[in-house]
């Protein structure tokens, strides 16, 4: 009579060498098959677990939905807030910590006003309005707001990034120039 040997079934542990589905109540079951299907997304095609994973981590649900508020009569985000806080040195201290040094929210009007117009008289008059759909973002630095478009919102990120090396930059310059400081001496 020959041999009987077992081997295991390769279907059910394939890709992550384990059974992931012997792991109790239902809901257990069902995350560990999303790990396990992460993982070989992540092994087999990683171009595309990093487009997956990239903007889901970023925004919140709120910050990716577009909701109407009536006061405002056009669709928003929620904002988007640096953890930092404004630093207006007009502002106190709890007025500042109430708001964000920078935040930005994607704002859709239906309609835009336009810039005023010069008069024959020299004066300027009300611009009027241009009927459409208008994507923008509101860019909020402190207490002050700028709205833009997607491509110039991107166009300041790319700023901002050379900004910060600057601004580090010359944070260690002025932290060699402190040393001499008064504060540093005693």
């Amino acid at each position: 009579m020959p041999k009987r040997t077992t081997l295991p079934r390769l279907t059910a542990t394939a890709p992550t060498g384990r059974v992931p589905f012997l792991v109790g109540d239902e809901a257990a079951e069902q995350q560990a098959a999303i790990k396990s299907a992460d993982r070989y997304i992540a092994e087999q095609y990683p171009a595309v677990a990093a487009l997956l994973a990239e903007p889901a981590g970023l925004l919140t649900e709120a910050q990716r939905t577009l909701t109407y508020d009536e006061g405002l009569g056009a669709w928003r985000t929620a904002p988007v807030e640096s953890a930092a806080r404004d630093i207006d040195d007009i502002a106190s201290d709890s007025e500042n910590a109430q708001t964000p040094l920078f935040a930005a929210e994607v704002v859709v009007t239906d309609w835009k006003r336009l810039a005023p117009v010069q008069q024959e008289d020299g004066l300027f008059g009300p611009g009027g309005t241009v009927d459409g759909r208008f994507t923008e973002l509101w860019f909020h630095y402190g207490t002050s707001t700028g709205t833009v478009t997607p491509a110039k919102a991107r166009e300041i990120v790319a700023e901002m990034r050379g900004f910060a090396a600057r601004l580090e930059a010359l944070c260690d310059r002025a932290d060699e120039i402190a040393a001499d400081d008064y504060e540093a001496r005693g």
